[in-house]
């Protein structure tokens, strides 16, 4: 009786399924010791194996003999009043407590598989847009590096085109580290200096560090400034920008460092479509999620942005795995577009916590199992850039559903 109402349990969630792996099943999982242990480096291998959907799509695996779910994961099966017909009436799943480490376990990435995913789809979107090859912008950090590295592997040097567009207010540091990953790489890269066009829009005007002669005292007050913005405290200037008064200090700022990978945008496709070629994009999940990139910029306007699935602090595996040298994975998280604003993960926080945190809203983790973790401090002000920020994700607005068009 049992074996016949598995059986007939597959045939009904059959075309919900992903295919059966041989690896551990429930019953035996729920009653292993080393159920943890299954959860964290096996666990990972056994979701990537298994091309398991993330848990908050609720998907099960079937086999001939037991359903196979994740061994952090508890599951309750009912059926409707009519136990005769076997109706799957509905699945219940109530996610246990998870540790730090188990967190961790989650957001760890098997370089070697998600990089050949990254440049299949890469290639697969060369031929369907019918482009010549690839664009990358690059900024010399490690974004746009893990970009560039994957682009090349995926359609060849001589396929791929790097731009590397600084302005007065750029480092030395990032441009001699962009010339030498496209001499690594052996990649045609192009310099094209922003600043005549940042002049004649007038940005230098907007903040008042223009009558100051160096970059070194520019970017001592701006940290300063930053410093007493918002009754001093730094680590609100993420948020106070999504609420800046007009021709606040904060509005002019956001106005002097965006326009910049707005106009950068622009500059590469129109490069882009002169040679047809494909733009790919450097932004990730972090910044995604959190707002820290510019709206409309060339951190969101691509054709493929390959990395933008995974998190901040996962790229520095697929980066050694990359053998990108070693200097451009050490460096601090520069967003190059204003002095003083030297790191931005010393604005957000580690990425590896605000991962976590993020990977916990993302898949409904209770609040009270976060603050556990991280403190509600820290939890409530990545709640609030997730939410702040959530129509850069979601704009433009319209009227209708494009289906309704």
């Amino acid at each position: 009786m049992i074996s016949l109402l598995l059986f007939n349990l597959k045939i009904i969630l059959q075309p919900f399924c992903l295919p059966p792996v041989p690896h551990r099943t429930a019953k035996e999982t729920s009653h292993n010791p080393r159920a943890r242990a299954i959860s964290g480096a096996e666990g990972t291998q056994f979701a990537s194996k298994s091309r398991r959907v993330p848990m908050r799509e609720k998907a099960l695996e079937i086999d001939c003999e037991f359903i196979r779910v994740r061994a952090d994961v508890k599951w309750s099966i009912t059926f409707d009043g009519n136990i005769s017909n076997r109706v799957l009436k509905d699945i219940k799943w109530q996610s246990s407590e998870l540790t730090m480490d188990d967190i961790s376990a989650q957001l760890s990435v098997v370089p070697e598989e998600a990089c050949q995913q990254i440049e299949q789809l890469l290639k697969a979107k060369v031929v369907e847009l019918g482009r010549s090859g690839i664009l990358v912008g690059m900024s010399g950090g490690l974004d746009s590096a893990v970009a560039v590295y994957l682009s090349v592997k995926s359609v060849g040097k001589d396929k791929v085109t790097a731009f590397y567009i600084p302005d007065r207010d750029s480092k030395g540091i990032h441009r001699d580290h962009a010339e030498r990953i496209a001499q690594e790489l052996g990649i045609h890269m192009e310099n094209i200096d922003l600043t005549p066009t940042l002049n004649t829009l007038g940005v230098y005007d907007l903040l008042p560090i223009r009558f100051v002669p160096t970059q070194g005292l520019k970017s001592f007050l701006v940290k300063f400034g930053m410093r007493l913005t918002e009754s001093g405290e730094q680590e609100d200037l993420l948020l106070a920008r999504f609420r800046s008064k007009p021709n606040s200090l904060i509005s002019k700022g956001n106005a002097y460092a965006n326009v910049k990978h707005r106009t950068r945008m622009v500059i590469l496709y129109y490069h882009a479509e002169i040679r047809n070629l494909m733009v790919v994009g450097a932004a990730n999940k972090t910044e995604l999620l959190t707002g820290t990139f510019s709206k409309w910029g060339c951190d969101q306007c691509a054709d493929v942005m390959p990395i933008i699935h995974l998190y901040r602090s996962q790229l520095p595996t697929i980066a050694k795995y990359l053998q990108i040298p070693k200097e451009i994975r050490a460096k601090s998280a520069d967003p190059d577009v204003l002095p003083g604003l030297d790191d931005k993960e010393q604005l957000l926080g580690s990425f590896q916590e605000t991962d976590q945190i993020l990977w916990g809203l993302e898949n409904n983790r209770p609040r009270e199992e976060l603050i556990e973790q991280f403190g509600a401090k820290r939890l409530d002000r990545i709640t609030a850039l997730w939410e702040s920020s959530r129509h850069m994700r979601e704009s433009p607005y319209i009227l209708y559903k494009s289906s309704e068009l």
